[in-house]
């Protein structure tokens, strides 16, 4: 067996014993991109308990990381806190917070699991069943303008790549970050089931310039590369045939 073949097996079988293969493929996809740059500037925004720069910490190559996570719900912010200090790549900046298209306070709804909540009704009724036991939670918003303003984050534009994981309201946050001229290299936001919505964000991307956007699909847990976003069209029946009912979105 050669060595090039020991290396790849290698790291399959690390990947797949990891519970953080839900987004690996996506994260190499855009390294794939910025391979010569070694220091790289990430905004987590939905940073959950941290699954993210789990990834990062544990990548395959001789990247550090400085990151800004966002994180609104108490929980999973007890779970940061308990892990980022033991990263010897990522330095986190943690933002107890959550970012919309408006500052104040949103109604969230929580669902059983800690890393699953949203401010979008419509959420519940596709995902009834992990919002059972659901309960609403007042959140403190910001925009993204407000938040580098506020002070509550020390921020370090340009950025080079942004990860939304917002539950429905990526959308509105896509619209946040270009309302304060922030363009990271690449950005990833979440395919939503109501599709029209994912539908908007890539045709606002492609007015602020993103010209190549690409789809990962999800079925059960690892993420698929269905390829490059040919039209709305194409999208519809890719959803309707069963290939995948949620995935991402990753933009250049």
């Amino acid at each position: 067996m050669n060595l090039l073949r020991k290396i790849k097996q290698f790291r399959l079988k690390k990947i797949a014993s990891s519970p953080l293969i839900i987004e690996h493929m996506e994260v190499d996809f855009v390294f794939s991109r910025l391979y010569d740059k070694k220091h790289l500037r990430i905004v987590d925004i939905g940073a959950h308990h941290g699954e993210f720069c789990d990834i990062l910490e544990r990548h395959n190559d001789e990247h550090s990381y400085e990151m800004i996570c966002v994180e609104p719900m108490p929980e999973n912010i007890e779970v940061l806190k308990a892990k980022i200090g033991k990263y010897r790549r990522v330095k986190v900046n943690l933002c107890e917070c959550a970012i919309s298209d408006m500052s104040g306070t949103r109604t969230f709804f929580t669902a059983d699991s800690s890393t699953l909540f949203t401010t979008t009704p419509e959420w519940k009724t596709n995902f009834s069943n992990n919002f059972k036991n659901s309960h609403d939670v007042e959140v403190e918003c910001f925009t993204v303008k407000d938040l580098f303003s506020s002070k509550l984050i020390k921020a370090f534009p340009p950025f080079d790549f942004i990860k939304i994981d917002a539950e429905g309201h990526d959308l509105n946050i896509i619209h946040s970050l270009a309302d304060a001229k922030i363009r990271p290299f690449a950005l990833m936001f979440e395919i939503d089931p109501r599709l029209e919505q994912t539908i908007a964000g890539i045709e606002f991307l492609n007015q602020e310039g993103y010209s190549e956007l690409y789809v990962f699909g999800r079925t059960g847990i690892p993420t698929t590369y269905i390829g490059e976003y040919e039209s709305q069209q194409k999208l519809e029946q890719l959803f309707l045939s069963g290939r995948f009912n949620t995935g991402n979105i990753v933009a250049f």
